[in-house]
C-alpha cells in the first residue's frame, strides 16, 4: 500500500489530502492496479459504491486533471457515462437515471496514464 501511495503522489506531485462532497458518502471503492514502472504508466480499474445524501443526477469526484491521464466510466450495467470537468481537481459523473436520496449505487472507472 505504501508503494501505491508514493507511486500515485508521484504522479500528482501533491499529497494534501481531499474533503468530501455532502451530497453523496463513498462507501466503498474496488482498486485493480497495474503498475508499469519502467514507463510511469499506470492502469486503473474502480469499483465505486456510494450512498445518495441527496437525491442526485450525477456524482462528484476528486480527479486531477492530466495531459497523458484518460478517464472513461460505467454505469452498473457497463454501459458509458459522460462526465465534464469543473475545475482541474473535480468531475462530475452524470449517472443514467436520479438517484433518491439514501439509496446507494455502484459504478465503475477505467483510468490510465
Amino acid at each position: 500500500m505504501i508503494i501505491l501511495f508514493l507511486l500515485l503522489t508521484s504522479l500528482t506531485g501533491d499529497t494534501t489530502p481531499w474533503e468530501g462532497f455532502p451530497e453523496a458518502d463513498a462507501l466503498r471503492y474496488e482498486i485493480d492496479l497495474t503498475a508499469d514502472i519502467a514507463s510511469e504508466k499506470v492502469q486503473l480499474q474502480v469499483n465505486y459504491v456510494f450512498r445518495a445524501d441527496a437525491a442526485l443526477s450525477q456524482v462528484r469526484l476528486h480527479a486531477k486533471a492530466g495531459k497523458d491521464w484518460q478517464m472513461s466510466f460505467q454505469d452498473s450495467q457497463g454501459v458509458d457515462m459522460s462526465f465534464t470537468r469543473s475545475s482541474e481537481d473535480v468531475i462530475a459523473v452524470e449517472l443514467p437515471s436520479e438517484v433518491p436520496a439514501g439509496q446507494e449505487f455502484t459504478f465503475s472507472a477505467e483510468l490510465s496514464g
